[in-house]
């Protein structure tokens, strides 16, 4: 940001500034700030204020100066410039600044930009035209810090200590709590959410390993999750035959262990490949489940009833209806 020197002074439009090119150092008197400010000093210069440390946007009924959309994203950083250099504008037009040049960034610097600079003089009361080294003020924006200003260089401490007191006549110091309330968000300000898939775990694995990953696109995606649905599907039925096996001849213990291993296959078919189960597995595993809490209520002794709850709640979570006798079967169990 910049202030168009002593032409300031004489009407130079508000969105104008005199700004110092990056990569070759040329001066130009050019547009800058695309957003309008007026800012006004929530303190009074003070020529013995203790200069040191960072100063931040001052806050005032959870608000900034500016339009703050929040830390990350990045028209916070455009309208704060924007603040910032009418701000040196508005000070160089009063008196207390000599020149100020705002440093146009290079293009190759990372976007979204999180730091601006500005050169900025003391007037030199003797000669009101001569320029001395500058007090270069950096802003930038992290989450550590928020949106803060530092200062580096000068000709000497009493020239940095000059530029502090003016900034802090618009800005609180580092030590004051400062998290201002970010304005709501509207269709440009909203930050995108892409939503993915997880990664298949096997290649997670491989990716560790440094193997070579295969792309598949096309015919070979598809026919690669056919194949896992179908091998899914495999083992669920496995299971339901086994469990089938053992709901009349095999003890309470066994049947147990059959719903058991079912339990992996399901997750695997319903969370990882978003299939549901069939009614003809739920009809079979309330049915098994019925049998079970049978075996357990009509043979005390012959298996652990918290087990089968346990196995019941399960199956419930995964949309399995549960037994008609599950109430029995807690009343016993209590």
């Amino acid at each position: 940001m910049v202030a168009a020197e002593e032409e300031a002074a004489v009407g130079t439009p508000v969105r104008f500034a005199t700004s110092r090119l990056y990569d070759n150092g040329h001066v130009t008197n050019d547009f800058v700030y695309e957003f309008v400010y007026r800012p006004r000093p929530v303190r009074l210069l003070n020529e013995s204020k203790v200069c040191s440390g960072l100063l931040r946007p001052a806050v005032q009924d959870g608000k900034v100066e500016f339009q703050f959309y929040g830390i990350n994203m990045p028209s916070t950083g455009d309208h704060a410039r924007c603040w910032a250099g009418q701000l040196f504008i508005s000070e160089l037009q009063l008196g207390r600044l000599s020149f100020v040049e705002y440093i146009v960034p290079s293009e190759f610097m990372p976007h979204p930009q999180r730091q601006w600079w500005w050169h900025v003089w003391q007037p030199d009361l003797e000669d009101p035209t001569k320029r001395g080294p500058c007090v270069e003020v950096c802003m930038h924006i992290n989450t550590r810090d928020g949106i803060a200003f530092e200062l580096f260089g000068g000709k000497d401490e009493a020239a940095r200590d000059h530029v502090y007191r003016v900034l802090h006549q618009y800005c609180d110091e580092e030590d004051v709590h400062w998290r201002p309330i970010p304005e709501p968000s509207n269709g440009s300000q909203t930050q995108k959410v892409h939503r993915t898939r997880a990664i298949p775990e096997e290649i997670c694995q491989e990716r560790l390993m440094g193997m070579p990953m295969k792309e598949l696109q096309g015919k070979d995606a598809l026919s690669r999750s056919l194949q896992e649905i179908r091998h899914a599907e495999d083992r669920v039925l496995g299971c339901l035959e086994d469990i089938e096996d053992s709901k009349f001849a095999g003890e309470a213990k066994e049947l147990m262990l059959k719903l058991g291993e079912l339990h992996e296959p399901l997750i695997a078919l319903t969370s990882k490949m978003r299939m549901r189960i069939k009614p003809e597995w739920k009809q079979c595993l309330t049915s098994a489940q019925e049998v079970l809490l049978d075996k357990l209520i009509g043979k005390p002794g012959t298996g652990s009833m918290s087990q089968a709850l346990e196995i019941v709640n399960q199956l419930s979570n995964l949309g399995v209806p549960p037994p008609s006798n599950l109430g029995e079967a807690k009343k016993l169990k209590n």
